[in-house]
C-alpha cells in the first residue's frame, strides 16, 4: 500500500461518486462532505488506525468496540455499503419480477431447442468458452520464439531469493540447471510453462480445464493478462488473453519434482 496515491484515488473517487449522481441518493456521509474532498481525506487517513501499521498494533494489544465503531475510515466505508445494499420496496419488487420473468425465458429457449448449445450458468460466472491459442506482441522479456507460450528458462531468468513472489525451491532450480524434465520436455527442447489463449476468463473460473479440439486436457486456466485487466469495462480483442499453466508443466511437477510418478502412472498420458 502506498499511502499517497490511496490518498489522490479516494479524493477523485469520492468526487466522482458525489457529482455524476445527480438526481439519485447517495450515501448519507458523502453528502456531508460537500465540495471539500480534499480536507476530508486528509483528515480520514490522519485519523484512522487503518491508515498506519503501528496505530493498528497499537490497537490489537489494546482492542476497542468503540474505537472501531468511530474511526473515521469504518464509519465511511460502513456507511457506503449500507447504502449500497439498501432497497426500496419498488426496486426490490422489480427485481424479483425480473426474476421471475427471466427464469421463464430461459426455459422458453430451452423448449424451443432455438440454440443447439445449453450450459449451465448456475451463479452468473462463465462455464464454457470458445477460443485459440493465440500470441500478443513481441516481448523482449520472454525468451519464446513466439509470445504465446513461457519456458522455465523464462521462469528461473525471474528468480529473486527471498522475494515472496519470484523466489523458486532450490530442487526446481538444480532440476532445471539439469535439464531434468523428463517425458515432458517440448521437441524443440524447452520446458513448457504457461500459454496464452482467446479464451473469456472471468472470477471463479482460475483451475478450469483447458481442452483442445479432440477433448484432451493440455491445461489449466488461472488468470488474465495484465493488458486485459479492463475487460469488463472495455474488451480489447487485440489483447485480451486467459493465461494458462501448460499440462505437461502439471504432470513434470507430479511426477519428477513431487516423485509422485504414482498418480501419474493412472492417468493416460496422449503424446
Amino acid at each position: 500500500m502506498y499511502l499517497p496515491a490511496e490518498m489522490d484515488i479516494l479524493k477523485a473517487q469520492l468526487k466522482l461518486y458525489a457529482t455524476k449522481s445527480s438526481g439519485y441518493n447517495i450515501a448519507p456521509s458523502v453528502v456531508k462532505i460537500g465540495d471539500n474532498f480534499d480536507n476530508y481525506v486528509n483528515s480520514l487517513f490522519n485519523l484512522s488506525i487503518f491508515t498506519s501499521q503501528e496505530a493498528l498494533l497499537a490497537f490489537l494489544d489494546l482492542p476497542s468496540e468503540g474505537m472501531i465503531s468511530n474511526d473515521p475510515m469504518y464509519v465511511l466505508s460502513n456507511d457506503l455499503l449500507t447504502h449500497l445494499n439498501s432497497k426500496s420496496d419498488e426496486i426490490a419488487k422489480a427485481q424479483n419480477d425480473f426474476q421471475a420473468s427471466f427464469r421463464l425465458l430461459v426455459q422458453g429457449l430451452r423448449e424451443s431447442k432455438l440454440a443447439p448449445i445449453q450450459y449451465p450458468d448456475a451463479n452468473s460466472t462463465l462455464r464454457l468458452t470458445y477460443g485459440n491459442v493465440q500470441a500478443l506482441p513481441k516481448d523482449s522479456r520472454n525468451d519464446a520464439k513466439v509470445n504465446f507460450y513461457t519456458t522455465m528458462d523464462g521462469l528461473v531468468k525471474k528468480y529473486k531469493a527471498g522475494d515472496a513472489e519470484f523466489d523458486l525451491p532450490a530442487r526446481m532450480l538444480e532440476m532445471h540447471k539439469n535439464k531434468d524434465y523428463g517425458q515432458y520436455v517440448d521437441k524443440n527442447g524447452y520446458m513448457p510453462v504457461c500459454f496464452l489463449t482467446d479464451n473469456d476468463i472471468t472470477g471463479g473460473n482460475s483451475g478450469s480445464p483447458v481442452l483442445n479440439g479432440k477433448g484432451e486436457l493440455i491445461g489449466l486456466a488461472f488468470d488474465g493478462n495484465i493488458e486485459a485487466m479492463a475487460g469488463d469495462v472495455i474488451f480489447d480483442s487485440n489483447l485480451q488473453r486467459t493465461i494458462n499453466v501448460d499440462i505437461r508443466y502439471v504432470l513434470w511437477l507430479i511426477e519428477k519434482y513431487s516423485n509422485a510418478k504414482h498418480i501419474v502412472d493412472e492417468m493416460d498420458i496422449v503424446r
